[in-house]
């Protein structure tokens, strides 16, 4: 089996990011390294991505899955511009399911999880493919145990997110603005907030852009509290903190200031366990 030329696949897709690119089209991008945080000017492209994550070579399409993300990207990008510059009152059920399958999609794509899940998938058939099934070699008994393996786990996570976007399109939407608010939203690579109540999804959060917060749930009265103006300066920081503290690599603001020394002191934990409800 020949070895396919590297190609390199988002697992967090850049079309969450870009509403924080600058004039340089880059972002700022904080991340913990073995010396300490570093903050430097990046590009989406060299961010949250791997090599092949979502090549299957068994297949006469082995970018089938990197095309069928890319489709679930443009219908989701297309639904958020609706939703923030006309309402979200204004979307189709069509519509608001494309928004919602993007959103539960994004826990499953992480890099680690597709790996974790292609290596369980991968084991439980390999001796038998490689030693009953199949006279090949070892090589490419491993290439058809890691194709398989792959194919399984990526759709494996279209199937869980499919069932949890029916969850997110049953509860309330709104869109927070905080174009008002002079500190300015982040985006953390686990940037979903997710409470539960009897197995059953109540409520989550996710970042848009810089000024923009998608809030979906079932809302008690308080809530028209929380989300008024004047509680939007608190709320925002609220948000802010928790992005830092549930990233696993890294996060992205439109500047270094004024997250740099927030960034150094939530995000020495980064890559251990996230908050509970971090999706």
């Amino acid at each position: 089996m020949s070895r396919q030329p590297s190609e390199n696949h988002h697992w967090f897709p850049q079309c969450l990011m870009r509403p924080w690119e600058g004039s340089d089209n880059r972002v700022e991008s904080f991340s913990i390294q073995p010396w300490g945080l570093s903050s430097r000017r990046k590009s989406t492209k060299a961010i949250g991505s791997e090599d092949n994550l979502h090549r299957i070579d068994l297949l006469d399409a082995p970018n089938l899955f990197e095309a069928i993300f890319g489709r679930v990207e443009s219908r989701f990008a297309d639904a958020k511009w609706k939703a923030i510059n006309k309402g979200i009152s204004v979307l189709n059920r069509d519509e608001r399911e494309n928004f919602a399958f993007f959103v539960a999609l994004l826990a499953n794509r992480r890099a680690e999880k597709i790996k974790a899940a292609s290596v369980a998938a991968a084991d439980g058939f390999s001796q038998d493919l490689g030693d009953k099934l199949f006279s090949v070699d070892e090589h490419e008994a491993d290439c058809i145990t890691k194709g398989l393996g792959n194919y399984i786990a990526l759709r494996a996570s279209m199937e869980f997110a499919a069932e949890i976007c029916q969850e997110i399109v049953r509860l309330e939407w709104r869109i927070i603005d905080f174009s008002a608010v002079t500190l300015k939203l982040v985006l953390a690579d686990r940037p979903v907030r997710a409470w539960s109540e009897d197995a059953k999804l109540t409520q989550l959060t996710l970042p848009l852009g810089p000024d923009h917060l998608f809030v979906a749930g079932k809302f008690p009265p308080h809530k028209e509290i929380i989300f008024g103006d004047s509680f939007r300066e608190l709320l925002a920081v609220d948000i802010i903190g928790n992005q830092f503290r549930q990233a696993a690599n890294f996060v992205v603001a439109c500047s270094r200031e004024p997250y740099f020394n927030l960034a150094e002191n939530i995000m020495k934990n980064a890559n251990e366990t996230p908050p509970k409800g971090t999706l």
